[in-house]
């Protein structure tokens, strides 16, 4: 870490503290309480060449909650800039848990005490011998330059060399033979042993492991390299098991789609063809003991040659000759199936495809006397009437299903493993909130791509959301919003982070998305909603999983129905200052623009409210959104709650005029349902003393905003 250690006119070290004001060049202070004596942490910065205080970091806390000398809560204000603050600074490590008191919750960190002496050591001397602890030793001083062994000695004693993190890493072996961290998913192939003779499909969203695991899964059976292979497989969980035997023993034919994707069938069939000739070329020794018709075959396919009969038929050819060479039957793993299916229902060639798919899997999996297990990943469940209506044999474990549920993604204990032994468990709960939140049956699952990347870059931030261009959600949802479709108001719902209850159907087709009440399906099994309870037979609670998938769901609306960005952002700027010229000329044009995406028609209050929350979504890091809550006498239509109580909170209320000259006169009609019904009581009780209220009036694309302090 690259450390800034800047010094004040009075030569004592200061840090960089980065608010959303601006940054603050901080120098410490340490001190004790007068009630308990517990630890206190003062900020102060320079101003005029005098140090004035910026801002408590500790806060003493009534019952002092059984905190150890070094621990203390921190201040409520700003919490999580001063989080941030003392993870990069190293100043100390959050705890588990949180203490409430009044309206606040606040976070306690274990302190380094020799860490806070580098910038005040007179004050932590005094404080350890106060309460009886050592006094950290000064940091020893070397002279000179290290040079030779000398310096290799104190590099290798001071840095704890660990793991790679596996990056885009899916080959099992490659991750294996340069010792990247790995989490243990082996059991899994143990647990597969029973399924031997079937075909099973496993959905998942994309980025949790499913690749992976069927590079794993290849490196276990293939009968090529037998022993190569099984040095992997040292120190992991199934090198214990008796499943171990199956090492090794039959040929294996690995098919990945994952790319397959374009812009038309001949496209589509041009890249499965190529696909299916790298595949052929990694057999080509297989060709030797080939004749007359199988020769000729094989050597088609070899050369990309085939004909769409050939290549429908392909993967069931080459199980023939693998089991009659090596006298035992194939393994068959296709990884991501559904991409290509996808690609078309987006570029509009779905039928095509489907019709190729339905005897392409159909020939490899369904009475395939060759096969020993087949087993097949994707995103999506089965279609009911599609690609796999003949497949008398297939199994499918979705997300919805308990048996096989830890084996794709990260479960709780494996998150914290991983944080631990990178040193970064300090941030766990934060992690929880960006990561977590997935229900794979009745497990608890984390995001590992995400996790991953959050390892890597030391940030919060949305890793696994931008892999993919979205495209069919994007699509979904722009047929929603032409069709003024109940999606919107249900989304409503999720942005507040509440539940909607939805029918999933065990089987679906890509048809049924069509169907605006099917594409919560298509939401649950991409990975952009999580089930939070089953209430009966097919019916299922459904929330967003974690911050993340959160800011998908706000960017998606800004981009796809609120246009333009700069518009958007100085909309939010002038609603949080209350500056209601700007405020009604940016959401104005943003009406404007939206004209195409928006049924406004039925110029409802409902449609607008809506519209509302979905632009203020993205404030939800500063501020508490609440939307038809009941306050003083009455429900408002939407509140804003600021984190900070010192800032102004904001009550909105809208009305639909009957005609451009009814504007004004609704405008000041909700400002006055807003006092007469005492609107304004619930943020009061919770001493946010700075009120303002927006009466919001509607008349098509026209808009007319009145304020009043409340």
């Amino acid at each position: 870490m690259n450390e800034k250690n800047n010094e004040n006119r009075n030569g004592r070290k200061t840090l960089p503290f980065p608010w959303e004001y601006g940054q603050e060049e901080i120098t410490l202070k340490v001190s004790s309480y007068a009630y308990g004596n517990g630890l206190a942490i003062l900020m102060y910065s320079q101003t005029e060449g005098e140090l004035e205080l910026f801002d408590d970091l500790t806060v003493n806390l009534p019952g002092g909650y059984g905190l150890e000398p070094q621990e203390a809560f921190i201040s409520g204000d700003f919490t999580k800039d001063k989080l941030a603050f003392i993870e990069k600074n190293r100043l100390g490590n959050r705890l588990p848990g949180h203490a409430r008191s009044g309206f606040a919750t606040y976070t306690s960190v274990a302190f380094d005490l020799s860490r806070l002496a580098q910038y005040d050591r007179e004050r932590v001397e005094e404080f350890c011998r106060q309460w009886g602890l050592d006094v950290p030793k000064e940091p020893e001083k070397i002279q000179g330059k290290l040079t030779g062994k000398k310096k290799r000695e104190r590099e290798v004693f001071s840095l704890e060399v660990k793991k790679g993190l596996p990056n885009g890493i899916s080959d099992f072996k490659v991750l294996r033979e340069a010792n990247y961290y790995y989490v243990d998913k082996t059991k899994w192939i143990e647990e597969l042993q029973q399924e031997i003779g079937k075909t099973i499909l496993f959905t998942r969203p994309r980025r949790f492991g499913k690749t992976l695991n069927m590079s794993m899964l290849q490196y276990f059976w293939d009968i090529q390299n037998t022993e190569e292979n099984r040095k992997l497989f040292q120190g992991l969980e199934i090198e214990n098991s008796s499943y171990m035997a199956e090492q090794g023993k039959y040929p294996v034919i690995y098919l990945s789609f994952k790319d397959m994707k374009a812009d038309s069938f001949s496209t589509m069939l041009h890249s499965i063809q190529y696909s299916i000739s790298i595949l052929f070329n990694e057999f080509s020794f297989l060709a030797e003991n080939l004749k007359n018709f199988d020769a000729l075959q094989f050597k088609k396919l070899l050369l990309g040659e085939a004909n769409i009969v050939e290549l429908q038929n392909s993967i069931k050819f080459l199980s023939k000759i693998l089991t009659q060479y090596y006298n035992t039957k194939t393994v068959i793993l296709l990884d991501e199936y559904d991409t290509p299916i996808i690609s078309a229902y987006e570029n509009g060639y779905y039928e095509e495809t489907i019709s190729f798919f339905r005897t392409f899997y159909s020939a490899a999996l369904k009475d395939n006397e060759y096969l020993q297990i087949g087993i097949m990943t994707g995103i999506l469940r089965v279609a009911k009437e599609g690609i796999f209506s003949g497949l008398n044999n297939l199994t499918v474990y979705s997300i919805l299903d308990e048996k096989y549920s830890s084996y794709f993604g990260l479960t709780e204990e494996e998150v914290e493993q991983a944080l631990k032994y990178y040193h970064m468990e300090y941030n766990i709960q934060e992690v929880k909130e960006w990561y977590d939140g997935y229900q794979f049956g009745n497990t608890e699952i984390y995001n590992p791509w995400s996790i991953i990347n959050y390892i890597s870059n030391q940030k919060l931030d949305a890793y696994w959301i931008n892999t993919s261009s979205n495209g069919m959600i994007n699509q979904i949802l722009e047929m929603a919003g032409r069709a003024g479709s109940s999606v919107f108001q249900k989304l409503e719902i999720l942005f507040q982070q509440k539940t909607i209850t939805q029918r999933i159907n065990k089987g679906s087709d890509f048809h049924d998305l069509v169907n605006m009440d099917e594409v919560w399906q298509l939401f649950l099994h991409s990975g952009y909603l999580t089930v939070d309870d089953k209430e009966q037979e097919n019916m299922y609670e459904l929330r967003i999983p974690n911050k993340e998938v959160h800011s998908f769901f706000q960017e998606s609306f800004i981009q796809k129905f609120l246009g333009n960005y700069t518009t958007f952002h100085s909309l939010i700027r002038s609603l949080e200052n209350g500056k209601v010229e700007e405020l009604e000329q940016a959401l104005g044009e943003i009406l404007l623009s939206s004209v195409s995406h928006f049924d406004l028609s039925k110029e409802s209050e409902k449609f607008y409210h809506v519209f509302i929350i979905g632009l203020v979504a993205i404030l939800q890091e500063r501020y508490y959104i609440k939307s038809n809550r009941e306050s003083g006498e009455g429900r408002y239509d939407l509140s804003l709650e600021p984190r900070d109580r010192r800032k102004v909170g904001l009550l909105l209320e809208f009305k639909v005029a009957n005609s451009e000259g009814e504007l004004d006169k609704k405008a000041e009609e909700a400002l006055e349902q807003m006092e007469s019904k005492k609107y304004a009581t619930e943020m009061k009780e919770r001493d946010i003393l700075n009120i303002l209220g927006l009466g919001i009036a509607f008349y098509g694309k026209k808009v007319k905003i009145a304020r009043k302090s409340l």
